[in-house]
């Protein structure tokens, strides 16, 4: 009876060892899905970062190529306003003289 008794017992310790086991192996396979989900789920992140990256690098650059046409224009409007500024006082001066001119003559012929 004794005996019996002590392999009903070594029994149940196989089969709760199998048990545990068991168990050990569906919560390593758990985790090692997890484990795999997560670095999928990181290496996805770090696609679309890098590819937002890569368009806010762009864009950067296209905002900095924008405001160097800009600076680019204003210089070249700023040079043209300089001298048709200058041509416009040299016409004014012209036209003042040459008044002076016909002022001058008329006098002269009267």
């Amino acid at each position: 009876l004794v005996n019996h008794y002590e392999q009903y017992i070594r029994k149940l310790e196989t089969n709760c060892e199998n048990t545990n086991n068991e168990y050990e192996k569906r919560i390593e396979k758990v985790i090692s899905k997890a484990h795999e989900q997560v670095k999928s789920m990181e290496d996805e992140y770090e696609a679309r970062f890098a590819n937002q990256q890569a368009i806010i690098n762009d864009q950067q650059k296209t905002i900095q190529s924008f405001k160097d046409e800009e600076n680019r224009a204003k210089t070249v409007f700023e040079k043209q306003c300089k001298i048709l500024n200058e041509q416009s006082l040299r016409e004014k001066n012209e036209i003042k003289a040459v008044r002076r001119n016909i002022q001058s003559d008329f006098l002269f012929q009267n």
